[in-house]
């Protein structure tokens, strides 16, 4: 299980790294007064398409984050679960799941995604700390 997170973490960052290049957008930092966006700009969407029915391993690495955000469907939303003094696997796991699911809703417009993505952050925002 850990070496499927690992690649899908590698998958993950190689796949944002090439729709970096291609896109020219800077992560977290609006370039206009457009909405900001966290990984892709509003139109951009059709350049990662277009990348993954031309690249087999963009269309892999597609296909894997897909069939987690997938898997995320059937599995209950995070729970606050305090390791020691520390939220932090859950903060990081929920960061995982938003992201992965508000991709999976940009690229395939499915709005399940979307809900489960917001179910994830309503329940966490709900956490007492």
């Amino acid at each position: 299980m850990k070496q499927k997170r690992s690649l899908i973490v590698i998958l993950t960052l190689m796949f944002g790294s090439l729709a970096m290049a291609q896109t020219e957008t800077v992560i977290l930092l609006p370039q206009s007064n457009e909405h900001p966006s966290l990984l892709i700009k509003q139109g951009d969407d059709e350049l990662i398409r277009k990348s993954i029915n031309e690249s087999p391993s963009m269309k892999i690495i597609h296909e894997i984050i897909v069939e987690e955000s997938d898997r995320l469907l059937a599995i209950p939303c995070l729970k606050y679960q305090k390791i020691g003094m520390r939220l932090l696997d859950v903060s990081r796991e929920c960061f995982r799941r938003v992201f992965f699911l508000s991709y999976s809703y940009r690229i395939t417009g499915d709005e399940k995604y979307a809900k489960r993505a917001e179910d994830e952050m309503l329940e966490v925002c709900a956490f007492e700390n």
